[in-house]
């Protein structure tokens, strides 16, 4: 039902995402996003589990990235104004260059800063999956016994499908955590149901094994 195939079609997929976010998408635009989706998660879970989000987020970023110094460490490939000044014969080298470097790294801890806040709005919602996906693994399986006493047809299509379309919906979390516009908060939701009527598609029609 998996291959490699597909799994490297999708992390191809994923890498190109963030290459093009990389090199085209400005930095201002992202902060811009980013601050319509925590207005999007205020209007929709709440002031209070909103703050408490951001909160969060702003602490774990900080303590990881910030605290370490590694946000520091990665403008120091950038020369500073001194630095070019002293370079004789070359301080005119690089001037369009660098600014440009300088909006790349703010993009890419831009796009750090909005993983880490999408990964507490996932973790938000995970308790909140096992009730739907439990319960459509046992449906599922019952299902699929009832089949096998009453010789019902556990259907080939439905179970290659699903399991096609269930590989590209464990990597929709990676596309979440990167895309650098806007999301819903209730994406998350729609998507553990997903998850779950996956799940029992496949469940209630697993092939038999000769």
């Amino acid at each position: 039902m998996i291959s490699k195939g597909q799994i490297f079609f999708w992390m191809v997929a994923w890498v190109l995402q963030i290459v093009l976010v990389g090199v085209i998408v400005p930095s201002d635009f992202i902060e811009s996003q980013i601050d319509q989706e925590h207005e999007m998660i205020r209007d929709w879970l709440g002031v209070d589990t909103s703050d408490s989000l951001w909160l969060s987020s702003n602490e774990r970023f900080k303590k990881a990235f910030s605290d370490t110094g590694m946000i520091d460490a990665s403008y120091t490939i950038l020369p500073s104004y001194q630095q070019r000044a002293d370079s004789t014969g070359l301080e005119t080298l690089g001037d369009s260059m660098w600014p440009y470097v300088q909006s790349r790294i703010e993009v890419m801890w831009l796009t750090i800063y909005q993983a880490v806040q999408r990964f507490g709005v996932i973790a938000l919602w995970a308790p909140y999956f096992l009730p739907i996906l439990v319960p459509s693994l046992i449906h599922g399986y019952t299902v699929r016994e009832i089949k096998k006493v009453s010789y019902g047809y556990a259907s080939p299509v439905i179970y290659h499908a699903a399991g096609k379309t269930m590989i590209a919906a464990l990597f929709l979390p990676l596309f979440y955590i990167t895309l650098p516009i806007a999301i819903h908060p209730m994406l998350v939701m729609i998507w553990g149901v997903c998850i779950s009527l996956l799940m029992l598609a496949l469940s209630a029609n697993v092939q038999k094994q000769i």
